[in-house]
């Protein structure tokens, strides 16, 4: 096995991970196997994202749930979940490693049925989560 990809990338196992990945690494991989003194080549093209994205699960909710993300860099990501009416209910904040980050929220009984909205800081910027309790 020999990978061979963009910014130097080099790899002699079968199925390497980049953990770390930015745009920089998107691009053609080629792969070599050689065995038996027979050899095969082939390519595949990776896509990097440079999206932000975030999931909160289940929803709906009992007031716990989990909120996991990618960010663009590493950093304090402060979460704020408010009511319909933009009252502040809860105050948490996560921090990422390697531009991911994954929280398990409980607000310990603070969310009535309704909507609600989890409002995360990343990037200096404020992006809305928008998930229900009990319905």
């Amino acid at each position: 096995w020999s990978w061979e990809g963009p910014g130097g990338f080099k790899s002699n196992i079968q199925n390497p991970m980049i953990e770390d990945i930015g745009v920089d690494q998107r691009g053609d991989y080629f792969l070599t196997v050689s065995k038996y003194g027979c050899t095969a080549r082939t390519s595949i093209y990776v896509r990097v994202s440079e999206e932000i994205k975030f999931i909160l699960y289940p929803n709906p909710n009992d007031g716990r749930f989990t909120i996991k993300g990618n960010t663009l860099k590493d950093q304090l990501v402060k979460m704020e979940v408010v009511d319909m009416a933009g009252r502040s209910i809860f105050r948490d904040e996560v921090q990422t490693f390697r531009k991911h980050f994954k929280k398990e929220v409980n607000t310990e009984g603070r969310l009535v049925n309704g909507s609600y909205i989890l409002r995360l800081n990343v990037e200096g910027k404020e992006r809305d989560v928008r998930f229900a309790v009990g319905q």
